[in-house]
């Protein structure tokens, strides 16, 4: 089983933390792109994350949250965004307004999917 681990930063605690995705068959049924599935999330320290290379992947396509994905370990927060400036990921609870915990960029944020070349390296 293809899985990777998606570095993101806490909107509230402003700590790391990983988001464990793996592929599962395309809802759809194409072969041609890959489905990601959330399926877990966990505190890592940066230190960790270096180590074990959590971010090296690079991660794009569909990305759908599971009945299992327990939510940011520090929050609480379902879901996560992807910042449109530096690419990476904070978790997100549907506010319209958002900050991004790696660069700090303000934007309007809504309910997505799709996402591209999520990675989270670079902390």
């Amino acid at each position: 089983m293809k899985a990777a681990v998606i570095l993101t930063k806490c909107k509230e605690s402003h700590e790391l933390f990983g988001i464990r995705a793996e592929v599962r068959e395309s809802a759809d049924g194409a072969s041609d792109r890959e489905d990601w599935y959330a399926t877990w999330a966990f505190k890592v320290s940066e230190r960790t994350a270096g180590r074990e290379k959590f971010g090296d992947t690079e991660i794009s396509g569909n990305i759908y949250i599971t009945s299992e994905y327990p939510s940011c370990p520090y929050c609480g927060a379902k879901g996560f965004f992807q910042c449109s400036e530096c690419g990476k990921t904070t978790c997100w609870d549907g506010e319209n307004e958002t900050v991004c915990e790696w660069c700090g960029n303000a934007a309007e944020t809504a309910a997505e999917e799709s996402f591209e070349g999520i990675s989270g390296g670079g902390f």
